[in-house]
């Protein structure tokens, strides 16, 4: 029996019947926050209201939104049937597999695929999205694009993009997917999709629907979708906590909800993600891929860290286009600009080209660069918005640089500068502070003005010679929070002190979520479900990130709201970047930049100059000259428990004589001395230390060297020498001590090898620290895959304490160069107790192998070949190596010692590896006849020893 729409509460029973209302996870949730796939009805079900809505439209002519109105909302005043048709909808994106969406649709509708129904239609799911508070996107077609975003990936295609996020997961790691910009994803699942299945088509077109190629109108949905999929991977894995949980619908609402996801991300369907997530040992100390950045465009921007001049500028990039193949190898040249470089020899590879900047003297109607080949062809174009010819205005953000554009008028930016001809003249309102009325400008015949807006709203006018324009400036007032301190100028948020977060008045209790990451070292330092309770409060609310962020370097903030609340000012996630310096990592000094320090003899100095013995810090005649005229200086003088202030001025000609000796008496002794100096509204500056040999003391402890009795604001060292990689210099960081530090802590988790370390100061010899090893277990160790055959089994051979002998022929395969004295010092070093080495590695042993490496060298030994016998007629023999500990890592070990083996005997032609294509796991060796089974049987039992694991031997026959 047919059901049709028209008649009367059919649409509404229909709508209840399916118990929508009960089955829609998120019909509560905030109109703009919902997501149909929710429902989740079975295809069985979506077939029935599919039905039901083709034998609704069957017998209604014309086919128009406006008949459709007519013939159904009187019976249905509630609009049921837009918002079933917009589920059914729903439903067909999601399960049927045709690529041509709208030719599928009206072919299941029995309806003719005309612009007039898909226009009919297109109007039906514009009145169902805000009937039903969806998620939309708002792209140009942004209707099959959000019945696509309304169940994440369509059904059939789950187990494709199941295995394409398990490779680009492997490729690139979760923690730079969750900090790389959603448009940069989008690009490179579009493109890792099409370049390794370029036969999943209908994949390829959603993640092409998302793909953000020169069109800032399209929103990167895959993008978002990824990046909210590797936070839940990063958070399960933080929480300890599996992902099977993601399987249960009232779990996984729970734990999605508790974390605040991009506002663009659903999943309907998680079962074929939880191998995905499931947290891999992965070898952290290989380096993965970075995410190329995508296409960007030609910009303008006012240079204020330096020259102030206008610039325009290109923005680091990696790209590759379809069309390159040809010009693999070649040159290439931007002549605008006078960049060269070449095309990738592989498409596999990115053309990389670094920020560019070009100082622009002269107003042009179209600002265009071309990469060109070496044939002169166009291969890629950037433009820049030009300069409106009505109005010759440039205005700049007096902070960061940035242009901004005035066919919206002004919001925020309290403090800009504005450039025009010399034949403009620029009016201000009340509410506009002037601070420069003269900037001068790279392009000439023009100039600047920097100004300030101090009340809520005003207006610039700006009068040509033929014509006056006024733009309206006001303070934009946001409803999100704020990042609030001491902060340089610049592009990038950087602040001198550690800034405090300010949250918008909200007439409720808030419950916050807070995130904060150290980006550097890849941590997050705060604990899971962090959460920070705020009163009702006409005001803004600060909240201190001094609980979490302690020291210089670079972070992420996060705040959501807890919870969902129509009330809650914030709704979406909040989170900005920031750098946080300190005077010691200053570049710079602008008040000291002209100062010379001088010696006794007036030659320039540098400075903090140390000396090492009381004697020479009070025998030092120290001359400051560049100061100006009769400038007072203040200095100060200071032992380990007191410091002295004086006052000099410098003379007539800006200079200034210091001699200790004239103050010798005024600090009780002590080993330690300081001359430190401050112009006014400067930084104090150390002129000169002295320092008797300091006591370190240091603790091996939680993968980290915890060093105490450092000097404070001394220039210290740490050397490491891996034993591993002999013939590469010793790795040196410095390091740097703060006057308020007794311990300094040295991370080492990055470190991989076993390595000699040593301390080294600037007046002092390298101090031994003794052998430091991190690796705590060798049972499944990783090696780096670039490391060659040799130097695979030189490095086994110290991991497995295999003999004395068999070292001193690895490492004259090596044909190592070392330096006898870093070898000598290491070895004395491993005769000490301070050495921290893992108990697996025999100390004994290590020493005689690098006592082996002073040795003279002995010419190699000529192993005679092992006659094979060539038995006829030949017959080819295969035969499967079976290990008991069949891993990656055993496997990749069996391969190239078989390899090494083989040569060495010379069996590579008699004996020979194979790689299955069907089962790579397996590992096959072909015999070109049965007499080579002996060798074989000996070269394997030797390696199974070596990689501690038995092998077995089987006939293999297909």
């Amino acid at each position: 029996m047919s059901i049709s729409f028209s008649q009367h509460g059919r649409a509404d029973q229909i709508w209840h019947k399916l118990q929508t209302a009960n089955r829609w996870l998120h019909h509560d949730r905030l109109k703009g926050y919902r997501f149909l796939g929710s429902i989740r009805l079975s295809k069985d079900d979506a077939n029935i209201l599919l039905d039901m809505v083709r034998d609704s439209f069957s017998n209604v002519r014309p086919f128009t939104f406006a008949t459709l109105v007519d013939r159904f909302s009187r019976h249905d005043p509630q609009e049921y049937w837009i918002q079933l048709t917009t589920l059914a909808l729903s439903e067909y994106a999601y399960y049927e597999d045709s690529c041509a969406f709208w030719d599928g649709v009206c072919t299941r509708f029995k309806l003719q695929n005309t612009q007039g129904t898909q226009k009919t239609l297109r109007e039906i799911l514009d009145r169902g999205f805000g009937l039903l508070g969806l998620v939309e996107n708002r792209r140009r077609n942004r209707y099959v694009s959000t019945l696509w975003l309304q169940s994440g990936i369509p059904q059939q295609n789950l187990k494709h993009f199941a295995q394409l996020l398990q490779e680009i997961s492997q490729e690139y790691g979760w923690w730079e997917i969750t900090h790389a910009e959603p448009e940069d994803l989008s690009q490179m699942m579009y493109e890792f999709c099409l370049k390794h299945y370029p036969q999943w088509g209908k994949l390829i077109t959603f993640l092409k629907s998302s793909y953000v190629e020169n069109n800032d109108s399209v929103e990167p949905i895959s993008g978002q979708l990824l990046q909210g999929i590797a936070i839940v991977a990063l958070e399960l894995e933080r929480r300890g906590q599996s992902p099977k949980i993601l399987e249960d619908e009232n779990q996984q609402e729970q734990f999605l909800q508790s974390y605040c996801l991009p506002s663009n991300f659903f999943l309907r369907s998680w079962k074929n993600l939880i191998d995905v997530l499931t947290p891999q040992n992965y070898n952290y100390n290989v380096k993965r891929r970075s995410i190329g950045s995508r296409k960007r465009p030609l910009i303008l921007m006012l240079d204020i860290a330096d020259s102030m001049d206008i610039q325009l500028c290109l923005p680091p990039q990696m790209i590759w286009q379809q069309g390159w193949n040809s010009f693999q190898g070649t040159y290439c040249k931007i002549y605008e600009h006078g960049w060269e470089g070449t095309i990738p020899q592989s498409k596999d590879l990115d053309l990389e080209i670094p920020a560019l900047f070009q100082a622009v003297s002269s107003i042009s109607e179209e600002w265009k660069w071309q990469l060109k080949s070496h044939t002169k062809e166009v291969l890629a174009e950037w433009q820049c918005e030009r300069v409106a010819s009505d109005f010759p205005v440039l205005i700049f953000d007096a902070w960061t640089g940035d242009r901004l554009l005035t066919s919206n008028g002004l919001k925020g930016n309290t403090e800009i500068i504005c450039f025009f001809a010399n034949g403009t003249q620029m009016e201000l309102s009340k509410g506009i502070e002037l601070l420069d009325s003269f900037v001068p400008c790279s392009i000439s015949g023009w100039r600047g003005q920097q100004v300030m807006l101090t009340t809520a709203q005003a207006q610039l006018t700006f009068r040509f010679p033929n014509s006056t324009q006024t733009i309206q400036w006001s303070q934009l007032q946001s409803q999100y929070p704020q990042l609030r301190g001491l902060k340089l100028k610049g592009k990038q948020p950087a602040y001198l002190e550690i800034p405090t977060v300010w949250y918008p008045p909200s007439p409720v209790e808030t419950s916050i979520k807070v995130l904060v990451e150290d980006l550097a070292n890849r941590k997050i330092l705060t604990a899971p479900d962090e959460i920070i309770q705020l009163k009702p409060s006409s005001n803004w609310q600060s909240i201190l990130l001094t609980h979490w962020v302690t020291q210089p370097g670079s972070y992420a903030v996060q705040l959501w709201i807890n919870g969902d609340s129509s009330m809650q000012t914030l709704r979406e996630r909040w989170s900005e970047q920031f750098e946080v310096k300190s005077s010691f990592e200053l570049s710079e000094a602008p008040t000291c930049l002209l100062v010379a320090v001088c010696d006794s003899n007036q030659q320039p100095i540098k400075t903090p100059l140390m000396v090492s013995t009381l004697v020479d810090f009070w025998l030092e005649d120290i001359t400051l000259k560049g100061l100006w005229a009769l400038e007072e200086i203040q200095f100060l003088i200071n032992n380990e428990e007191i410091s002295k202030t004086y006052q000099k001025q410098a003379s007539n000609f800006g200079s200034v004589n210091i001699s200790l000796a004239t103050w010798r008496d005024v600090l009780p002794e002590s080993n330690l001395y300081a001359l430190s100096y401050q112009r006014r509204g400067g930084v104090l500056q150390r002129l000169l230390a002295m320092s008797a040999e300091a006591t370190v003391n240091f603790v091996w402890e939680n993968q980290a060297l915890h060093l105490s009795g450092l000097l404070p604001r001394q220039s210290y060292f740490l050397t490491f020498w891996n034993v591993l990689t002999p013939q590469t210099p010793a790795e040196k960081r410095s390091i740097t001590v703060l006057p308020t530090q007794d311990t300094v802590v040295i991370p080492l988790s990055d470190l991989f090898g076993i390595f000699h370390v040593q301390l080294g100061h600037s007046t002092q010899t390298l101090q031994d620290l003794g052998w430091w090893c991190g690796i705590s277990q060798i049972s499944d160790l990783s090696l780096p895959d670039e490391l060659s055959d040799y130097l695979f089994e030189y490095c086994m051979n110290l991991f497995e304490n295999q003999p004395v002998e068999t070292f001193v022929t690895e490492v004259r395969q090596l044909k190592l160069d070392l330096d006898a004295e870093t070898v000598q010092q290491a070895i004395t070093a491993l005769e000490g107790q301070t050495s921290y080495l893992p108990d697996w590695l025999d100390r004994t042993l290590l020493k005689q192998k690098l006592q082996s490496l002073l040795l003279p060298k002995a010419p190699p030994k000529i192993i005679p070949p092992v006659k094979v016998f060539q038995p006829s007629p030949p017959k080819e023999l295969t035969y499967l190596v079976a290990l008991e500990r069949n891993t990656s890592t055993t496997r990749k070990a069996f391969n190239q010692r078989f390899a090494v083996e083989l040569k060495k005997s010379r069996l590579e032609s008699s004996i020979q590896l194979q790689k299955d294509k069907i089962l790579p796991e397996y590992i096959l060796v072909k015999l070109n006849s049965q007499e080579q089974l002996p060798a074989l049987k000996d070269i394997v039992q030797g390696i199974g020893s070596g990689i501690n694991t038995a092998i077995k031997l089987t006939e293999w026959k297909r």
